[in-house]
Formats: C-alpha cells, sequence, structure tokens
C-alpha cells in the first residue's frame, strides 16, 4: 500500500485540467491573496507555495448553511470533478489493486485507511469562509506537493467519491452533538453490497468513530445516488 501512495505521489497519473472550489462568504468582505514575492518575503518556501498562475477557479457567494455546503459536496462527488473523473477512478483503482476480488469490505476499509495517511492534512476553513475542495482538486494537489490540506467535508466529499467509483451505495451524513438541527461535522458512508450494512468512513475521527457516533445527538443522511 505505502509503494502504491509513491507511486501515485511520483506523477503516474497526469494533471487535469479545470479545477474547481467553491467558497462561501459567510459574512460580506473581500478576499486578498498575497503575490509570491510577498510569501518569499515572509520566509514562504516558493516549492510549497500555492501556484498562483495555476490557481484553481473559485466562485464566492452567500453561505446559508449547512445545506449549501451538502449541495457543494453532493454535486463534487457526482459530477466531472468526481465519479465522472476518470483520474479519480484510477487513483482508486490504485488504492485496491492488490485486494482479492470482489472482497468489497476490504475495499471500503482501504479507501478509508488511505485518507488516514500523511498526504491528507486536517485544516480548518478560514474563519469567514466555508470552502469545499473537489477531489480532483485535492488528488491534484497531493500529486504536485505530496500533501493537501483538507476539513470533514473534503475528506467527505472524497470518501463518498471513491465508494461511487467502485460501485458503492454512497451517502452523506452530517451529525451535530448538541441542539437538533445544529450540525457540526460531516462524513461519508458506504454501504457493504453482501451485508447491506452502511459503514461509517471518518479519518476525522480516527479510531473514535465509535465514540464519536455514541456522542451524536442530530443527525440527517444525503444520498449520493439520488
Amino acid at each position: 500500500m505505502l509503494q502504491q501512495v509513491r507511486n501515485l505521489v511520483s506523477g503516474v497519473i497526469g494533471r487535469p485540467v479545470g479545477w474547481e472550489n467553491l467558497r462561501y462568504a459567510r459574512n460580506p468582505g473581500l478576499v486578498q491573496i498575497p503575490n509570491r514575492r510577498t510569501m518569499m518575503q515572509m520566509g514562504a518556501n516558493p516549492r510549497y507555495a500555492t501556484p498562483f498562475g495555476n490557481s484553481p477557479v473559485q466562485s464566492l457567494g452567500r453561505f446559508h448553511g449547512t445545506d449549501d455546503t451538502l449541495k457543494k459536496m453532493v454535486e463534487f462527488a457526482r459530477g466531472p470533478e468526481g465519479e465522472q473523473s476518470s483520474m479519480v477512478r484510477q487513483w482508486v483503482e490504485s488504492i485496491v489493486r492488490l485486494l482479492r476480488p470482489k472482497d468489497y469490505l476490504s475495499e471500503i476499509l482501504a479507501m478509508r485507511s488511505w485518507c488516514t495517511g500523511p498526504h491528507l492534512r486536517y485544516a480548518n476553513d478560514a474563519r469567514h469562509v466555508e470552502q469545499v475542495k473537489s477531489p480532483v482538486r485535492i488528488l491534484t494537489e497531493i500529486q504536485q506537493y505530496g500533501v493537501s490540506n483538507v476539513d470533514c467535508d473534503d475528506l467527505g466529499t472524497l470518501l463518498g467519491t471513491f465508494g461511487l467509483c467502485l460501485g458503492r451505495n454512497a451517502r452523506l451524513t452530517a451529525v451535530g452533538f448538541g441542539a437538533p438541527g445544529d450540525y457540526s461535522h460531516v462524513f461519508a458512508c458506504l454501504q457493504e453490497p453482501r451485508s447491506a450494512e452502511w459503514i461509517i468512513v471518518d479519518p476525522v475521527a480516527g479510531t473514535r468513530e465509535l465514540e464519536m457516533a455514541k456522542a451524536v445527538t442530530t443527525y440527517k443522511h444525503i444520498s449520493l445516488d439520488e
């Protein structure tokens, strides 16, 4: 598995075109991006700096809550930068390539395990901006820099997409730990076809998935198949 990851990061898969990134403004304001010279003056290593000349396309609009985020996650998972992308399919195939045929549970666990690797680093969104990355963008960042900064929205979208690429039923689950309808976390669930059991795949919770699930007081499921 480690060698598979190394092969992917080394550039086996070509760089795609058509990045997309959604940024929702919770409050109105101007988004300012420092130029490359400014970053170098601040001590940033240009090797790991954002390629401003090839920065992803992004849209900025008003944020109306969790439903906006979930809608965009579904759009990414099922769209041209998700399930429809041959690049994403190639990455998924590489992850499960050495598994026995029709070992569906192992496929699900392998995809979850891959998403806990050092190539995915958890990072919060900007304080006043809700940001969602497409699977293509996440994988492209890993290919270019060896790591992509993601949060639960991004990981849920990525794992939901991975499941769809392998023919699994998939859904997103938004959960909260307080008042009804107050959602603060989201993750993907994939259905194991033989048992019909839904498997939580939440790298953010790590080994505490069961503990996290028991603490949930409010939730809703969003199918990626409808």
